[in-house]
């Protein structure tokens, strides 16, 4: 479940890349989804947040599940031959907080830096010196560029 053709192929490939043979059916209604879990066994169903789960928002405090759309995903996670994970880049405790979904849902936070299913929860072992540095960097911008300044990295090898 994605908004973006693209971010599902990326998906995909990064799976195949893995050594896993996935089969990809991108949905982005709950009709097809129910269409594509009817017509083959899947064992995994990942799906962003923002802007797929809920509305885009330019303010990243208003998002929120709908009534009907936990429901759903409830549903889904509660079913024996399927693991749900939501996948997200804002922080894990702001994900957790924002859907309220029962502990077998994945939570990533971060693009999967943050992960949390039921009681377990793990980090990429440079996360916390990651946001150490970006917390150092957002204060030795902050007289250059403003109070309002956000700092946004991304780095690709």
């Amino acid at each position: 479940v994605d908004d973006s053709a693209s971010n599902a192929g990326l998906l995909y490939e990064e799976l195949r890349r893995g050594g896993f043979e996935p089969s990809l059916e991108r949905v982005s209604t709950r009709e097809e989804l129910e269409g594509a879990l009817a017509r083959s066994p899947w064992d995994v169903v990942l799906s962003d947040f923002d802007g797929t789960l809920t509305t885009f928002n330019v303010d990243p405090s208003r998002p929120t599940l709908r009534e009907e759309t936990r429901r759903a995903l409830e549903a889904l996670s509660s079913r024996e031959d399927v693991t749900v994970g939501l996948v997200s880049g804002r922080r894990l405790e702001d994900l957790d907080q924002r859907t309220s979904l029962p502990s077998e849902v994945y939570l990533a936070g971060l693009h999967g830096l943050e992960i949390r299913h039921g009681d377990d929860a793990w980090h990429h072992p440079d996360l916390l010196d990651a946001l150490d540095g970006l917390v150092k960097l957002c204060g030795e911008l902050r007289p250059l560029v403003g109070r309002g300044a956000i700092a946004a990295a991304s780095y690709n090898q």
